[in-house]
């Protein structure tokens, strides 16, 4: 399955993806409750978010852009290949 865009909002949210490719992904932090993704390829993703988070695995990705939504937002992430990431302020 292929996506030129996608943009994950709302509350208390599931996520399940199997063999996914997306161009550009939006995820606002603190909205997917659970997931589950195999094969979950994107080449930006754009998160988001309020309060501090932990971004979970499961998604390989080339590209990441931050942008904190609150002044004492923060984003804790670990990298296990070769990436960009970018911080918007």
């Amino acid at each position: 399955c292929r996506f030129r865009s996608l943009d994950i909002r709302g509350k208390r949210l599931s996520l399940k993806a199997d063999q996914v490719k997306v161009t550009d992904y939006y995820e606002e932090l603190g909205t997917i409750r659970s997931s589950e993704t195999f094969g979950f390829n994107v080449d930006n993703l754009y998160l988001s978010g309020k309060d501090s988070h932990r971004y979970r695995t499961g998604i390989n990705c080339k590209r990441i852009f931050w942008n904190p939504l609150a002044k004492d937002a923060e984003l804790e992430l670990t990298l296990r290949q070769k990436g960009e990431i970018i911080l918007n302020r």
